[in-house]
C-alpha cells in the first residue's frame, strides 16, 4: 500500500469491468431494464491516514455524501425530507408519492429493538476489541417493506493499537455495487462513518476495506467509464490530497452538515450518466 496512489483499487476494479466490455463479454439481465458487466467478488482497500477516498477525476459532491450519511444517522426514511434538509436528491427516483421509502437504511440502523448505532458507540467505548461491532441493513424480514433493497448491507468496525495508539478501521460489505455511479460515494460514505466513529471516540481513523459481492458496469456507462479512465491516465496528481476536517462531537448522531468540511478537494468536472431504476 506504501506505493499505491490514491483511489487505486476503484480504478483497478473499474478497468477490470471495462475491460469485459472491450473484450466481448456479454452483459447480463439485472432488477433494472439495464444490463450490466459483471464481476463476482472484489476488494478495495483505502488507506484513511495519508487521504480521504473521493475521485478526483470527476467531481463527487461531498455536501450529498455527508447529508445522506446524517439523515440515514438520523433514522430517517422519507426521501422529502432527505432533500428539504440537505439538498440531496439521489432517493426521489424510488420513493412514493409522499416520499415514503419504507424501512431502508435509517430505519434498520435506528427503530429495530436495537438501536445500532447507540449499540456500535457503546461496544467501541467499553469493549473497543470487540469482534461484533457490526451495524446490518440486511434484516430479511423487511426487505418487502423497502422501496430499495440495501446495496451496502454490512458494516463492521476494528480496533486496533499501534505504537500506543488506538486506530480505528471499517470493513463494508456491498451486495450489489454499481461501479461507476454508486460506489464513489458508497466508499465516501463508510469513509466518513469511521473519521467522525473515529474521533468522537478517541481513535484514529486507520483503513476503509470494500468487498463486492455483484460488481457492475452499466451498459449506458461504458463511454463514460472510458472518459474517467482517460483522465485518470492523462491527469497529473495534485500536491495535496483530500483531508477531513470535523468539529469533535460525543456520538455521531450530534453532528450537523456545518461540523463536517472537506479540504484540498479540486476535482475534475462532473461525467453525466443515467441511474438505473
Amino acid at each position: 500500500m506504501k506505493n499505491k496512489k490514491p483511489m487505486q483499487d476503484y480504478f483497478t476494479v473499474l478497468g477490470r469491468l471495462y475491460t469485459n466490455y472491450c473484450c466481448g463479454h456479454q452483459p447480463v439481465e439485472n432488477r433494472t431494464k439495464t444490463k450490466t458487466f459483471r464481476s463476482i467478488g472484489e476488494k478495495m482497500c483505502f488507506d484513511l491516514k495519508k487521504s480521504f477516498p473521493i475521485l478526483e477525476e470527476r467531481f463527487i459532491h461531498f455536501k450529498s455524501v455527508v447529508g445522506e450519511l446524517l439523515w440515514v444517522l438520523s433514522g430517517d426514511t422519507n426521501a422529502k425530507s432527505l432533500e428539504s434538509k440537505y439538498g440531496v436528491t439521489f432517493w426521489r427516483e424510488w420513493a412514493d408519492q409522499d416520499g415514503e421509502l419504507g424501512r431502508i437504511y435509517g430505519y434498520q440502523w435506528r427503530h429495530q429493538r436495537l438501536d445500532q448505532i447507540a449499540s456500535l458507540e457503546y461496544g467501541l467505548k467499553h469493549h473497543p476489541f470487540d469482534r461484533g461491532h457490526i451495524i446490518s441493513s440486511w434484516n430479511p424480514n423487511d426487505l418487502d417493506e423497502m422501496a430499495l433493497r440495501p446495496c451496502h448491507c454490512l458494516a463492521q468496525f476494528f480496533v486496533e493499537e499501534k505504537d500506543g495508539e488506538r486506530y480505528l478501521s471499517c470493513a463494508v460489505y456491498q451486495r450489489s455495487a454499481d461501479i461507476f455511479l454508486g460506489v464513489p460515494y458508497n466508499i465516501a460514505f463508510y469513509a466518513l462513518l469511521t473519521e467522525m466513529l473515529a474521533l468522537s471516540h478517541g481513535f484514529k481513523a486507520d483503513k476503509l476495506h470494500w468487498f463486492g459481492g455483484d460488481v457492475h458496469l452499466y451498459v449506458n456507462h461504458v463511454d463514460q467509464a472510458r472518459e474517467l479512465l482517460d483522465r485518470r491516465a492523462e491527469l497529473k496528481p495534485l500536491p495535496t490530497k483530500p483531508k477531513i476536517v470535523l468539529c469533535r462531537k460525543k456520538s455521531v448522531l450530534d453532528y450537523e452538515p456545518w461540523d463536517i468540511d472537506l479540504n484540498y478537494y479540486c476535482p475534475a468536472s462532473k461525467i453525466e450518466a443515467p441511474v438505473a431504476i
